[in-house]
């Protein structure tokens, strides 16, 4: 089985400005998605060709303010991230199942980390060491990022373990067969 994420990506002009920050500040900026809203954290699904193209037609439209910043603590790190003021991802997920019922039995993956996406945010910096987080926390939370508005779908995205990155879910990435036999040969970094 292959494992995705369902996300709402943010669009220009903020999705410039916040990958600008990302590319600066997180040295894991390029494996992850571009500036984003998790609405189903990462599972592993067997998807066919329609229901990944049902999710990505889906008409979810979901309206983002940009509300100011946040931050949350690891052991040795912090990630700082922006407010959206969007719709509860549950509420969002629960609209995106209404219209994709296939999808159901697939959200109930064990593996499934739903915290990660119990806060509307999206990530600007992932994992600041928390001895660098003084220097660099004033500098990022200067840029002006505000602003309204909405994103029209969802946009899914597969695991790719020969790359190492989220890469956009489309049928014609890779073939059926081989998303069903592909082997997770490496993962995300660890939170430090």
């Amino acid at each position: 089985m292959a494992r995705y994420v369902i996300a709402a990506l943010i669009p220009d002009p903020w999705a410039t400005d916040i990958q600008k920050l990302r590319l600066e500040h997180d040295k894991w900026s390029r494996q992850w998605l571009r500036a984003h809203i998790t609405i189903v954290p990462p599972f592993h699904a067997r998807f066919m060709g329609d229901t990944l193209r049902n999710i990505e037609a889906a008409a979810l439209p979901i309206n983002v303010t940009f509300q100011g910043w946040g931050s949350f603590p690891h052991e040795k790190s912090t990630t700082l991230w922006i407010e959206t003021g969007a719709a509860g991802t549950a509420d969002i997920r629960q609209r995106l199942v209404g219209a994709v019922p296939e999808l159901a039995q697939m959200l109930m993956d064990p593996q499934v980390d739903w915290t990660q996406s119990a806060s509307h945010h999206v990530t600007i910096v992932n994992h600041i060491p928390n001895d660098a987080l003084a220097s660099i926390e004033p500098e990022i939370r200067k840029i002006d990022i505000e602003g309204t508005c909405t994103i029209p779908h969802l946009t899914v995205f597969r695991w790719d373990p020969r790359v190492g990155q989220w890469l956009r879910a489309r049928m014609a990435d890779v073939p059926l067969v081989q998303l069903a036999e592909t082997k997770e040969v490496g993962s995300q970094p660890k939170s430090e």
